[in-house]
């Protein structure tokens, strides 16, 4: 079970970037992908290198976007979200996942703002969601080598398991929130380019703190969790 939220994360991380999505992607080697990231920041980056966040903190126009399906979130962007959806189905098993992944992206202060959300199947044990989370947590970190965790922290949103963490690679960072809800899993953080870490703290709380789940997919009966399979 625990594999399958690990390779999860991974395709997710490898998903949100300008490349050709499939399971395949899984199978880049770390190194490529980190390259590929710095190599998108770099397309975006100001002639001096050096990123004026403090220039352009106020010029941000947050708006409340609402998203409901069989499950629900609502979150603050600055700017409309570019959205795709894809269902994944893992290799050797009969399991499918779905996901939609929702993107915002500042030009002025090079920062990228992810909401993925993961749709289990009810056969998948999600009765122990903290390891799940830390599972998952582990799939973002193949996919990002040579890098430093700054900050990992279990904790809770609306009651549900959920897991902060900070990742430094170099001068590149991801900051955000994995929140465990039943059978749907979210995904919400921040990538940014800057030489100072905390340059973005208040974009990143509001944006982490204005997430809220506003549906939740329903379980089946007792009878029949303890039916599901393990991976």
């Amino acid at each position: 079970m625990f594999r399958l939220f690990k390779k999860v994360l991974l395709l997710s991380l490898l998903s949100i970037f300008p490349m050709t999505f499939s399971l395949d992607a899984a199978t880049e080697t770390p190194s490529g992908f980190l390259g590929r990231i710095k190599g998108w920041f770099s397309k975006g980056e100001l002639q001096n290198d050096i990123l004026e966040t403090t220039q352009v903190k106020d010029s941000l126009q947050w708006k409340r976007y609402d998203y409901t399906q069989s499950n629900g979130f609502s979150i603050k962007l600055p700017g409309e979200p570019d959205h795709t959806g894809q269902i994944v189905e893992i290799p050797q098993s009969d399991i499918t996942i779905h996901y939609n992944t929702y993107v915002t992206e500042t030009s002025n202060d090079n920062t990228v703002y992810v909401v993925s959300v993961w749709e289990y199947p009810e056969k998948v044990d999600i009765s122990r969601p903290e390891l799940n989370l830390q599972e998952g947590f582990a799939g973002m970190l193949q996919a990002l080598p040579e890098c430093q965790v700054l900050f990992m922290q279990a904790t809770q949103v609306q009651g549900h398991k959920a897991l902060e963490f900070w990742v430094s690679c170099e001068d590149v960072y991801f900051r955000g929130i994995l929140v465990s809800v039943n059978h749907t899993l979210y995904q919400v953080f921040m990538v940014y380019k800057n030489k100072n870490p905390k340059a973005l703290d208040k974009e990143y709380e509001t944006f982490s703190k204005s997430f809220t789940v506003t549906k939740v997919k329903e379980s089946k009966t007792l009878t029949s969790i303890r039916k599901k399979i393990r991976l």
